[in-house]
């Protein structure tokens, strides 16, 4: 009698065991594997979210690297890697040294500065005679243009008027009959991206002016 009844009790523990993949466990395995799969599709919203992140700080960095590197070429045009270094070292020379004392850079000496623009030479000027190539340091198959303008228009190249005590004044394109233009070398090309400019702000007698150096 015990027997039987220690032998149905194993039974019911084995049906007990059986009952463990029942409808209702099975339900909540279902459950669970909801869960699961939410939180996999919540994983996978994250990556996408983190991809969006990246892709924006890269184009912000190359929107920002393309604006900047432009302006690094500054104060020179589009041009020539060699022509850029040119137009550089020239500009520096006249402005520095060659048109004015090395004491006072950017401050140009009237004597010189005339007499350079008329293509002349005199003692005690850092210059040659010849071409404005020539007398700038570049060689023969450079074409160069250098020129004295205004500081706040740079069409209006600077006249000098030997007259009276003498000045510099903005000038038409041929200046006032006895004055002298401050520009030497030929024609600048109009087409866009033939020349490369270098550019320093200088004074010459009191007057505040940009000397160009263009080169092609």
């Amino acid at each position: 009698m015990f027997e039987s009844t220690s032998q149905e009790s194993g039974s019911a523990d084995g049906a007990g065991g059986a009952r463990r993949t029942t409808p209702d466990d099975a339900a909540r395995h279902a459950g669970s594997g909801v869960a699961e799969t939410h939180g996999h599709h919540g994983r996978r919203g994250q990556t996408t979210l983190d991809f969006a992140v990246g892709v924006s700080l890269f184009l912000i960095v190359f929107i920002s690297v393309f604006i900047f590197v432009p302006g690094t070429l500054q104060p020179f045009a589009e041009g020539g890697q060699e022509e850029i270094v040119s137009a550089n070292r020239v500009a520096d020379s006249l402005s520095e040294s060659v048109l004015g004392d090395p004491a006072t850079p950017h401050v140009l000496n009237t004597t010189c500065t005339v007499t350079f623009f008329k293509g002349n030479t005199t003692k005690g000027c850092a210059f040659g005679g010849g071409d404005v190539s020539e007398r700038i340091g570049v060689n023969d198959r450079q074409f160069a243009n250098v020129r004295i303008v205004n500081s706040s228009n740079s069409k209006d190249v600077l006249c000098w008027n030997p007259g009276g005590a003498g000045k510099f004044e903005e000038g038409d394109p041929d200046c006032d009959p006895g004055e002298i233009r401050m520009e030497a070398g030929g024609n600048p090309p109009q087409a866009s991206g033939t020349a490369v400019q270098a550019r320093r702000i200088v004074q010459i007698r009191e007057t505040n002016a940009t000397l160009i150096v263009e080169l092609w």
